[in-house]
C-alpha cells in the first residue's frame, strides 16, 4: 500500500481507494469473528451462530456435517452459508 502512495500513475487515486476498502473490510471481517468467538466462550449469550461455534470446538475430531450446523443455527442451508462466509 506504501507503494500505491509513491507512485504517480494515472490510477493512482483509484487504486488507493481500492486497497483502502479491502483494508477495512479484512478489520471489520476480523472484528466480527473475534466478536462471534467472545460470545460463544462467554455462554451467557446464546445466538444460533455461536452455539455453532460452541459445537465445533467442542466436535473438532469430528468431520462437520453442514445440515447439523444449519440445524443447530435453525437456518437454511443457503441462509447459514451465506451468513458464515461473511465470519
Amino acid at each position: 500500500m506504501v507503494h500505491l502512495f509513491t507512485e504517480n500513475g494515472d490510477q493512482r487515486g483509484f487504486l488507493i481507494d481500492l486497497a483502502l476498502n479491502e483494508l477495512v473490510t479484512r478489520l471489520l471481517t476480523q472484528q466480527t469473528r473475534e466478536l462471534i468467538l467472545q460470545c460463544a466462550h462467554s455462554h451467557n449469550h446464546q445466538e444460533p451462530i455461536t452455539e455453532v461455534v460452541q459445537y465445533i470446538e467442542c466436535n473438532l475430531s469430528e468431520p462437520l456435517d453442514i445440515d447439523i450446523l444449519c440445524k443447530i443455527a435453525c437456518m437454511s442451508r443457503s441462509k447459514f452459508l451465506t451468513i458464515s462466509s461473511h465470519v
